[in-house]
């Protein structure tokens, strides 16, 4: 075979004719026509790049403020591995959240120290402030609580994850389903009660 131009053939507004011949090592032959008509494109596609709303040097501590001050995100010195093209948006409410959701970079960028998140939430009562936390909801659309900690307005967590967050209320309690047990079931047999614990967001405390 001889290669030419690393296979790559460039043609437009023609038909170019294609004939592979191919033998093996045993003198069989087979054979492939076909033909490829061109069509010069009347327009050049655009390409989107992303907006960058920072520089943030990896030696310095770097600290974000969005313009409506909801969100501010704190990197600390060296948690970065090089300088970044800090790049941050927001997007509307995840289904159970009390805030809109914060593209905080991206969860591809990796983090060698923890930064600190801080969301700024409306007007909750009391109980409803204990019940809020941080959630960090990934590229695969899952969500896991980060909790969070009450500092005037804003709650506070730090992650090891650049990515997307938002604020939820836990307010559905764990539930517990049983596994190995029923009504008038005899136990002698058993060695172990078993059942099974779930909650929807923070997590089982005890």
């Amino acid at each position: 075979t001889q290669e030419k131009n690393k296979g790559i053939i460039h043609f437009s507004n023609q038909t170019a004719l294609f004939n592979y011949v191919i033998n093996d090592t045993y003198g069989n032959v087979s054979k492939l026509n076909f033909k490829i008509t061109g069509k010069k494109p009347t327009t050049i596609p655009t390409v989107i790049r992303p907006k960058i709303d920072t520089v943030f040097n990896y030696a310095d501590s770097n600290i974000f403020i969005s313009k409506d001050f909801n969100l501010i995100a704190v990197i600390p010195p060296n948690t970065l591995y090089k300088d970044l093209d800090f790049q941050f948006y927001i997007k509307d409410t995840l289904p159970g959240a009390i805030s809109p959701t914060y593209h905080i970079h991206n969860d591809y960028t990796p983090l060698h120290h923890p930064i600190a998140i801080a969301i700024k939430a409306g007007r909750l009562s009391d109980s409803l402030r204990k019940k809020a936390v941080i959630i960090y909801h990934d590229r695969n659309k899952r969500i896991y609580a980060k909790g969070g900690k009450w500092r005037n307005n804003y709650l506070n967590i730090t992650s090891k994850n650049f990515g997307s967050y938002a604020i939820m209320l836990d307010t559905k309690p764990p539930k517990i389903t049983p596994i190995n047990i029923y009504t008038n079931k005899v136990m002698t047999k058993n060695s172990a009660i078993v059942v099974k614990i779930e909650d929807n967001l923070s997590g089982v405390k005890s």
